[in-house]
């Protein structure tokens, strides 16, 4: 039997080692475009969408201007006191519908612009269904919901493959009357990318300080927006059925309320009940093989 040169097998060996590295060198290329394509999209729809919370913002804090007088807000507060000091009720009254009327027209138009920024959204995916956002975190998303809890795993607010994926809501929940008098459990998902994108920052609610100082998650189904209060965040194996969306019956929606409650890492002293409609964040944990990280929240308006 002859032998293999030597020069043959290190060619060889330098052959293979060489297609393993740029095997894994495509890899690495191709998930860090992907990254940067997923960044590049969400960063636009959020720029569009955190735009009208600032004029939001704004409203709130009375920095507009009259749309009759172009003075803020105080000095026309300031100018219907001088003129009820001075007796002057109907001028006093004239001035302050005309400041009434002028926060409605612009109330009015920043709907309008709300609505211009949902309507792009449902004409780009009619799968587009709202929005979540949770402070001092990444979390701030579109939310879509497709025909199954498979599609939205690899595809892009676009239907664009992507290891990103969506955030998205399961397709069994009907979000037509999040606040009716039946409770229900809304699930949304979201991949845990390293990257910090997506539904990273859920892993901050396993530590206790953010557990207490975040409690709020916001959800808009819009054109309304929910509010929910945290109360509940475990590691979990799928074997629990935490994304349960249907119960046959009361009975078993308590069960199911004490159990996610019963396995909190914290305790947040929050009461449930079977009207209460309940938020559940999932996304996956690297505690053990097929971890999953779970968090609730309780609809509190």
């Amino acid at each position: 039997m002859m032998k293999a040169k030597p020069g043959l097998i290190g060619k060889a060996v330098f052959t293979i080692a060489l297609i393993v590295f740029l095997c894994s060198f495509s890899v690495i290329i191709c998930r860090l475009i992907d990254s940067y394509r997923s960044d590049r999209l969400y960063r636009s729809i959020r720029n569009a969408h955190d735009a009208y919370d600032l004029m939001l913002d704004r409203e709130k804090n009375e920095i507009l201007y009259d749309t009759f007088f172009f003075s803020p807000s105080a000095q026309m507060r300031d100018n219907i006191q001088k003129l009820l000091d001075e007796g002057k009720y109907e001028e006093a009254e004239k001035l302050a519908q005309a400041q009434r009327i002028a926060k409605e027209m612009r109330e009015a138009e920043l709907r309008r612009q709300k609505l211009a920024i949902v309507s792009s959204l449902k004409r780009t995916n009619g799968d587009f269904v709202g929005w979540i956002s949770i402070e001092d975190t990444n979390v701030s998303y579109p939310v879509v919901q497709g025909r199954d809890n498979s599609y939205y795993l690899d595809h892009d607010v676009n239907r664009r493959r992507s290891s990103h994926g969506s955030i998205f809501m399961d397709f069994r929940d009907d979000v037509s009357d999040i606040s009716g008098p039946e409770g229900c459990n809304i699930v949304i998902y979201g991949h845990m990318m390293r990257d910090g994108s997506m539904f990273h920052d859920v892993n901050l609610y396993k530590d206790r300080r953010f557990f207490d100082e975040h409690p709020i998650i916001t959800l808009e189904i819009f054109p309304n927006t929910y509010t929910f209060r945290v109360f509940s965040t475990y590691v979990t194996s799928p074997d629990f059925d935490y994304i349960q969306t249907n119960f046959p019956s009361k009975n078993e929606f308590t069960g199911f309320l004490n159990e996610i409650k019963r396995r909190s890492r914290f305790s947040s002293g929050a009461s449930l009940n079977t009207g209460d409609t309940v938020l559940t964040l999932s996304t996956c944990g690297y505690e053990f093989d097929n971890a999953r990280i779970a968090v609730h929240a309780k609809l509190i308006k």
